[in-house]
């Protein structure tokens, strides 16, 4: 992975997009997906796909260049950024229930041991304040 991002880096890859050419740095700054017309990592995607199917097509006969894997290149690390993303957005999310629960058992436990002091006589209740 880092190797991809070197090469990516050393070589400039531009990654084409509605708004203009994207360095490997603008990746992380666009969403997984936007509305129509806006950029986003899945748009980027679609269209580096495409030049590398229309590479793979051009020729049965004619060697292949190293300028021919760039466009793979270039959608290895889209794909890697998305991949990152997504597992970043899971974690959050998976962050966000887990406080959330958290949260709504101090609630119960704190109901519970209310109940509990319900259950405690006047004078044991004086006692306990006493001793506080």
């Amino acid at each position: 992975m880092a190797d991809l991002f070197a090469r990516a880096t050393r070589k400039k890859f531009r990654y084409p997009s509605t708004k203009g050419q994207l360095t490997t740095e603008d990746l992380w700054d666009l969403p997984l997906i936007a509305p129509e017309g806006d950029v986003s990592l899945d748009v980027v995607a679609k269209t580096i796909n495409k030049d590398v199917k229309a590479v793979e097509e051009e020729s049965f006969v004619e060697t292949k260049e190293e300028k021919e894997s760039t466009p793979k290149d270039m959608l290895e690390v889209v794909k890697l950024v998305i991949a990152h993303k997504i597992d970043m957005a899971n974690r959050a999310e998976k962050a966000a229930a887990t406080k959330a629960k958290k949260e709504k058992l101090l609630q119960v436990l704190e109901l519970k041991e209310t109940e509990e002091m319900k259950e405690h006589s006047s004078d044991e209740i004086k006692r306990m304040i006493e001793e506080l």
